[in-house]
């Protein structure tokens, strides 16, 4: 057992840089990846926006490009993929139609069925992701403006055996809503082992104390989702950019999110965790200030985090997943920016392995821990 900065640590994090693969020499925003596996082979489906429009690229787990790289929208103001466990789902906010559309690709990112389903308000951002390990997926949504309200709601979609075949839409539930300037923004949803963890941020526009909070849900298999918990609510902030992921070995979710002023001016990051449930588990844990943050979970009962901080240098650090105590380390800035991390399973005796994604010029970085 190792000590860092005071703290009682497991082992030493010693972080391997790869060669970096470039997916696009155009600056790109808005990205989101997922991993799976198929046949014993990594495989990882990210979307992201390019001058304008989404596309969908898959990987292997070296960065390596697999299959085409398909547009599916223009001006989009959000989309997420996720992994049914043999194919991807990529699902797209179409805020001037009202809709959010869904697409199917293979192991392989051929296009298969796309569908899609209509809302009462513009969609403004969405995220998905199975419902623990049913062939059912949850794709949570924020919606609305001033003038229309705000509303947070969760969609269950049933999906084939195959990515040739359309989803079933099974039912829908209104989270929460309102008809003013009380928002619902920044969701999240990763699945657990007894469903789905879904969070979502809710705050004031424009200022104002008394609504500043985040709101959790389980969700569960049978299409039942329950509010847990609202954290955070009262310090004087509102809540963004949250993400969660989930170690599977510890049945625990990371939420990893950012404070922020009433009047909008970013603050410090924060790291907390939940059970399997959606109940809190820890004290959020302040990690500091920097213009970027990203969490990711390899089945190694730890989750890692890549950043820049508030000096510029790029930071990789990993927590335990029960009681966040740190396995610090860092990387240096010559490495690259990395503003997205994804875990690619592992756990064990076998390495723990990590993409880093940098958005500008779009970069894959492969990174192991050990």
């Amino acid at each position: 057992q190792v000590l860092f900065g005071g703290e009682l640590a497991e082992e030493a994090l010693s972080a391997v840089i790869g060669t970096a693969r470039a997916i696009s020499t155009t600056s790109i925003f808005g990205l989101r990846a997922a991993w799976g596996n198929a046949g014993g082979t990594d495989r990882v489906g990210v979307v992201y926006e390019r001058s304008g429009s989404t596309y969908f690229q898959a990987l292997l787990g070296d960065g390596s490009s697999v299959g085409p790289e398909t547009r599916v929208a223009s001006d989009a103001p959000s989309a997420d993929v996720a992994w049914t466990g043999s194919y991807f789902v990529v699902a797209v906010a179409d805020s001037p139609a009202r809709r959010i559309d869904v697409f199917a690709f293979s192991a392989t990112g051929l296009l298969g069925a796309t569908s899609g389903f209509s809302m009462s308000r513009p969609p403004n951002r969405v995220q998905l992701d199975r419902i623990g390990s049913s062939d059912q997926l949850a794709i949570l949504e924020t919606s609305g403006d001033s003038g229309v309200g705000f509303q947070a709601g969760l969609t269950w979609m049933r999906v084939g055996s195959s990515h040739t075949t359309a989803p079933t839409f099974e039912s829908d539930a209104v989270l929460e809503s309102s008809g003013g300037t009380r928002a619902m923004d920044f969701p999240t949803v990763t699945r657990t082992s007894t469903g789905a963890f879904a969070a979502f941020s809710h705050f004031r526009m424009g200022g104002g104390g008394g609504v500043d909070d985040i709101i959790t849900y389980l969700v569960e298999p049978s299409g039942v989702a329950n509010m847990m918990a609202r954290a955070e609510s009262g310090d004087g902030n509102n809540e963004a950019e949250l993400d969660a992921v989930w170690d599977p070995v510890t049945d625990v979710v990371g939420l990893l999110f950012r404070k922020m002023t009433l009047s909008g001016a970013p603050q410090d990051w924060y790291l907390g965790t939940y059970d399997g449930r959606g109940v809190q588990l820890t004290v959020t844990r302040r990690l500091g200030a920097g213009p970027t943050r990203s969490i990711a979970a390899a089945g190694d009962s730890n989750f890692a985090l890549s950043g820049i901080d508030s000096t510029g240098t790029l930071r990789f650090d990993r927590h335990r997943s029960p009681d966040l105590a740190a396995v610090a380390g860092s990387l240096t800035p010559a490495a690259g920016h990395v503003e997205f991390l994804l875990g690619l399973g592992g756990g064990g005796s076998s390495p723990n392995r990590y993409l880093g994604f940098a958005e500008t010029s779009l970069s894959v970085q492969p990174v192991t821990c050990r």
